[in-house]
């Protein structure tokens, strides 16, 4: 391979052979998707890996956005709150 650049070699091939982030595989609501974690239970989106296509369009699942994936966010998806639930009743 034959490289022209006006630039130092050094800064060209600087983390060629460092390896991307440590990525971690959530799904969250039907979707399946590769976060890259920036601070406990906050992540960037990487990419989708699998979803219904309509969601490929939207973009708070678009590359780059920032999701909680703790397990708060993983609960609220849950369609009863706490308030309508009661073990109790019969």
């Amino acid at each position: 391979m034959t490289l022209y650049t006006a630039m130092p070699l050094e800064l060209v091939l600087d983390g060629a052979g460092q390896e991307p982030g440590p990525f971690v595989d959530l799904s969250i609501g039907g979707v399946t998707m590769r976060v890259l974690p920036i601070a406990p239970g906050l992540g960037r989106i990487e990419r989708l890996l699998s979803a219904p296509l309509d969601y490929y369009l939207k973009p708070e699942y678009s590359p780059g956005q920032t999701i909680a994936y703790g397990e708060r966010s993983i609960q609220a998806d849950y369609t009863q709150t706490a308030s309508e639930y009661s073990p109790y009743e019969v």
